[in-house]
């Protein structure tokens, strides 16, 4: 669950690279308990790596441009060629980079590691995450075992849900997960039980959250929602994300704060 105020979604676009992520740390210190993952980001955001060593991963304003997508289709390059070795290598070291920015930020938290589109699960990014050093490796890796089809939801809910693909993207996680957690279990990695956030990303109201909460009371895991107070398509803060600037704007950030805070009162 990614909570974010305007306030705070401000200040990670604004000041991304650095005084907002210090201010979280500075806050975050103050709850030992709080859990914290790092949300690997391949997309509208400046590198945490030195530009200069990861060109292929920017756009022209120097703006890490790999989504989910594009690095889907990029990972069906044959291994032999330079594109995707050069790929690779830029990768590992803006995840290094990445990596290292949280352990410097968090000090003796241990590293949990998901990713903004879920990247961490395409086959080129999950094997740089396979080939982290020792001293930079997660103890936790968020996987996604979403079942299907869930109980009690509205057809309009399910309606919107094909109407933004969301059946598409749940088999594509789906086959992309699977045999992941097998393979975190023999690499002594933990993962989250069950997961729920997929099929009606961008869209969980209260009904879709009570199905959610209903489908994982027996073993437990995961819902994902985006919550956020409003803010306009055109806000100054948004310039820097051009490819997300609808969906934070979108109505439904407001509905699922709402929701959400429905159900911790």
């Amino acid at each position: 669950l990614h909570v974010r105020s305007r306030r705070q979604r401000q200040m990670c676009i604004r000041d991304r690279t650095g005084p907002a992520a210090a201010a979280a740390a500075a806050a975050c210190a103050l709850r030992p308990r709080f859990e914290l993952a790092l949300h690997l980001c391949l997309s509208e955001g400046l590198p945490a790596a030195d530009p200069l060593e990861v060109p292929d991963l920017l756009d022209g304003e120097g703006r890490l441009a790999l989504g989910f997508g594009r690095l889907l289709l990029l990972g069906c390059l044959p291994p032999w060629w330079s594109r995707r070795r050069r790929l690779a290598r830029q990768l590992s070291r803006e995840l290094q980079a990445q990596v290292q920015r949280f352990q410097a930020l968090f000090p003796g938290r241990p590293l949990a590691l998901d990713g903004h589109q879920h990247v961490h699960l395409t086959p080129l990014v999950w094997a740089q995450v396979r080939e982290l050093p020792p001293a930079l490796r997660p103890v936790w890796i968020r996987s996604l075992q979403e079942p299907w089809p869930w109980q009690g939801i509205p057809l309009a809910a399910w309606w919107g849900s094909c109407r933004s693909l969301g059946p598409i993207k749940w088999l594509l996680l789906r086959m992309l997960n699977s045999g992941r957690a097998n393979e975190l279990a023999r690499r002594g990695i933990a993962t989250n039980n069950g997961f729920c956030g997929v099929l009606f990303t961008g869209r969980m109201d209260a009904a879709v959250i009570a199905a959610a909460r209903r489908q994982l009371r027996a073993r437990g895991g995961l819902v994902l929602a985006h919550p956020a107070e409003g803010c306009p398509a055109d806000a100054p803060e948004l310039a820097a994300y051009p490819l997300s600037r609808r969906f934070y704007a979108s109505p439904w950030r407001e509905l699922e704060a709402e929701a959400l805070m429905r159900r911790t009162r």
